[in-house]
């Protein structure tokens, strides 16, 4: 079932449209793109290998590709966008280097078609 938010007539947390709604709204789906940041440091713990740079680099490419594919909208320069997003998670990159991850979660992120299953991947 889809969870509404009242007054905005989209789904909770629906990337197409935080996207393209102007700037307040960028922040709540960069927040988004970040959740699974936050999943790779519960990782720690778990089983696994430290993360490279390369895999943390693939989990920000994989959620900047389904935002933007996600989006109404696409941008006119989609490498431009990827860069622009990669340099805003530079501290949540090196951040992720070094915590712990498997590789059946870095098989989920890759064969993950939205933002929300690239989250549950990294859980």
């Amino acid at each position: 079932m889809t969870s509404r938010r009242p007054g905005t007539g989209t789904r909770a947390g629906s990337l197409g449209h935080a996207m393209t709604a102007g700037p307040p709204d960028f922040f709540r789906a960069l927040r988004v793109a970040l959740r699974p940041f936050s999943a790779l440091v519960v990782l720690a713990a778990g089983c696994g290998h430290p993360a490279t740079e390369a895999e943390c680099l693939l989990v920000v490419d994989r959620n900047v590709e389904l935002q933007i594919k996600a989006m109404t909208t696409p941008p006119q320069d989609v490498e431009k966008e990827k860069a622009r997003v990669r340099s805003e998670m530079e501290p949540m990159l090196k951040a992720c280097v070094g915590k712990r991850i498997t590789d059946g979660k870095l098989a989920c992120v890759r064969g993950a078609d939205t933002v929300v299953k690239v989250d549950e991947c990294l859980r």
